[in-house]
């Protein structure tokens, strides 16, 4: 189909948008039937959670696999704590606390259907908390006998295979001497999970990345990443241990945190932290883990964590050339082991990590501290660069922070301090409040010194590290009924020092406004625009960059209606524009329609997904979430000019077997190679991409 012509687009809107509109418009009041929600449309609602930079690297399959095993597993909503509610992401702290007045006050829930009645609860949020929790009249293990415990453990097994159809230029590479793939263009996941009720998990990951070799080279072992742990909870002298790889959670993020974080998105809670403490690590991610043993115990108000890990960097490597001494000069971000040179710096950095968390929990409020202590095996000497004059060198670093959580009334405060061995600071202080039943207030500080350092941060913030940034967040949310709310925040930075390409101080500002409205329980419409400003190096024609301003907007409206029991459609048309000083204004648009075919009970389901983009330049390039098979996720960025499509399909075989398959393909307009370097594929104009994944369960 041809976009671009004029009545074809007029065309696309009405049949696509207005129609389903006025389809979905209510005819009946009064419902309370609920519209579970699936996998996918659970990872939409947290995309909400996170800023825009950081979709393109992010992975999700960590959070999906929590929320299977709550929905697998779900919590008796008369027993359950404000931490486990807050591990379902998109509850925020004055919520939680809301549900849990209500139980006190009321003397326990009755049925799943009082969420409803909930003062602040939406009708989004109360239909996501159906599928986790459930009302019990009595306690599970009051009933349950030595046969049935032997017997409650479920095992799943997942095979993922997916490559690029098309030729790349690292794979056709000949000369040994230039830089090239080393493998093949698969890729690879193993995985298998055993669970015995909430109380014994085992995990174990393995992954081939395209382009790593298998069961050759550097990779002789078979596959290039292998993960595992084994989880205990809940025992006679420790309430949770993870042997093995794992990740950690505390405070708001400026000292110990990794996995999922929620920061400046379009939903005002997500400014607020709420740690989950030790989780296993069960993603293929092959940075932001450690990988040893952790251990809280729990006594009355009381949780102690302590912790050790020692795992092997990706690290690059240097040698003086008189005294032979090697230093650290980079660590590795990527977990990719592809050429030559990535194969080089493979696991060549020891890391030793040990450290303690103490907490004093209370219903109202909680404090903790962390302090841990990390050692490489050489030390640690980033390039002689502008940028890094104040970033940490050396191999031995202690650092900690003590952290706290208030709730008083209808106020939620939270905040961290923390410092790095070398002294460098720094602040984070927020509160979320309750101005009226209908408006709410966010408010975040943070106060990043630039020569702070930590080696697992990862809090709030408009730049890549917690480190050389001053800011203020305010953000406004009002929802005066259960089907409209308007959202928007303001965030300024300033950055004292220079960064990655910026040679000098400089500052930003971030304006978002939403809103979003709902029919009913079928059908939902959201509108925003954004407004980014910041600066950048601009080539002067002098030795020395100059900073110029670049300012990017951004216009976005979506739709969604569930049309009947087995259709659902998704549409979305966004628009961005890129200003830089001295430059012509550069634009670019994208609109998408989705399909879903999930009726309840079937055996093969599906969604498909056509798009069309036309963008000036990768500067006014858009993101989009793409739905993908269970436990992936993908967030690729339109830009020049094309059209792409997927398919997905999940066969249901039977009762213990699964099957999904993807086909993605990208089609460009005017171009005669997709890509660069190694990624480039030299001829042609498309880019096709086949997935396919198979789950085996034993329950």
């Amino acid at each position: 189909m041809n976009f671009e012509r004029p009545f074809l687009l007029v065309l696309w809107v009405l049949v696509l948008w207005v129609f389903p509109m006025m389809r979905a418009w209510p005819q009946k009041t009064g419902t309370t039937e609920f519209i579970l929600a699936d996998d996918e449309r659970m990872l939409e609602i947290l995309m909400e959670l996170l800023p825009e930079e950081q979709l393109e690297e992010l992975d999700l399959s960590d959070v999906m696999e929590q929320l299977n095993d709550l929905r697998r597993h779900p919590m008796d909503l008369n027993s359950v704590t404000a931490d486990e509610l807050g591990r379902l992401r998109f509850l925020s702290p004055l919520l939680i606390r809301q549900i849990l007045n209500y139980r006190q006050r009321t003397g326990g829930f009755i049925s799943i259907n009082e969420l409803q009645v909930i003062e602040g609860m939406d009708l989004r949020t109360a239909q996501f908390l159906s599928q986790f929790f459930l009302v019990r009249n009595k306690s599970q293990l009051e009933t349950i006998t030595y046969n049935e415990v032997k017997n409650k453990g479920k095992q799943e097994w997942i095979l993922r295979y997916g490559r690029i159809l098309e030729n790349q230029q690292g794979y056709l590479v000949r000369d040994t001497g230039r830089s090239r793939y080393l493998g093949s263009p698969d890729r690879l996941l193993l995985r298998y999970r055993y669970d015995l009720l909430p109380d014994l998990r085992i995990g174990i990951n393995m992954e081939k990345d395209p382009g790593e070799q298998f069961f050759s080279g550097a990779q002789r072992y078979g596959f290039d990443f292998y993960s595992g742990n084994i989880q205990l909870r809940n025992q006679r002298y420790f309430s949770n241990m993870v042997i093995g790889d794992y990740v950690l959670q505390f405070g708001q993020g400026l000292s110990m945190w990794a996995g999922y974080a929620t920061g400046k998105g379009a939903i005002l809670h997500g400014i607020a932290r709420q740690g989950a403490g030790i989780r296993p690590h069960t993603t293929a991610n092959e940075i932001d883990f450690l990988r040893g043993v952790a251990t809280s115990f729990e006594h009355r108000f009381w949780r102690v964590t302590p912790f050790f890990s020692y795992r092997k960097r990706d690290g690059k490597l240097e040698q003086h050339e008189e005294g032979g001494q090697v230093w650290v000069a980079s660590l590795g971000q990527s977990g990719l082991h592809r050429t030559p040179g990535e194969t080089a710096g493979r696991r060549q950095v020891g890391q030793w990590t040990y450290g303690v968390n103490v907490e004093r929990q209370h219903p109202l409020w909680r404090i903790g501290t962390t302090v841990y202590r990390s050692i490489l095996m050489a030390a640690l000497v980033p390039p002689d660069l502008l940028r890094n004059q104040y970033v940490f060198r050396g191999n031995d670093l202690i650092h900690s922070s003590i952290y706290y959580q208030v709730s008083f009334r209808n106020a939620y405060f939270f905040g961290e301090s923390a410092m790095s061995g070398n002294g460098g600071v720094a602040l984070l202080n927020g509160a979320l409040l309750s101005l009226h039943h209908h408006v709410s207030l966010g408010i975040l500080h943070r106060y990043y010194q630039r020569d702070h350092f930590s080696f697992f941060a990862q809090a709030f913030g408009a730049g890549s590290t917690v480190a050389n940034e001053k800011g203020v967040y305010v953000g406004l949310q009002y929802q005066p009924n259960r089907k409209f709310s308007f959202l928007a925040y303001v965030d300024q930075a300033s950055f004292p020092w220079a960064k990655y390409r910026v040679d000098g101080p400089s500052g930003s500002i971030d304006l978002l406004s939403q809103m979003s409205y709902a029919w009913n329980r079928r059908t939902h419409l959201t509108g925003r625009y954004r407004y980014r400003r910041k600066q950048l190096n601009m080539d002067s024609g002098l030795p020395e960059y100059r900073l110029g301003m670049i300012e990017n907007q951004q216009f976005r409206i979506s739709f969604e209606s569930r049309m009947g029991l087995r259709w659902r459609i998704r549409n979305r048309v966004e628009a961005v524009t890129y200003a830089a000083e001295n430059m012509l204004r550069q634009t670019g648009w994208m609109c998408y329609q989705d399909v879903f075919y999930q009726p309840a009970g079937a055996k093969l389901t599906g969604n498909l997904r056509i798009a069309y983009f036309h963008t000036d330049s990768y500067d006014t390039r858009i993101y989009a979430f793409e739905n993908d098979v269970l436990y992936a996720s993908s967030f690729p960025a339109y830009h020049n000019k094309g059209i792409r499509y997927y398919l997905n399909l999940r066969w249901n075989i039977s009762r213990s077997l699964d099957l999904w398959g993807r086909y993605a393909l990208i089609r460009y307009a005017g171009l005669e190679n997709i890509g660069s370097g190694l990624d480039q594929i030299p001829e042609g104009n498309k880019r096709g991409e086949v997935k396919v994944q198979l789950r085996f369960k034993i329950l």
